[in-house]
């Protein structure tokens, strides 16, 4: 079966999937709608604010 083609904005990069409870998603999506912001780029802020809380460079 052939690779299905992805974006090149996703080119190196890995998908990351967590579980969260859905009034946690709701909430995730609510805040996103206010800040104008796609919970993508909410998740990818978050996650270079926690690599950098521990003393790791924000490679997200």
């Amino acid at each position: 079966m052939p690779k299905t083609a992805h974006p090149p904005s996703r080119a190196g990069k890995k998908p990351v999937t967590a579980y969260v409870e859905k009034t946690a998603h709701k909430q995730l999506r609510s805040l996103g709608l206010d800040l104008e912001k796609s919970s993508q780029e909410m998740i990818v802020e978050a996650l270079n604010d926690y690599f950098a809380r521990h003393g790791l460079d924000r490679l997200a």
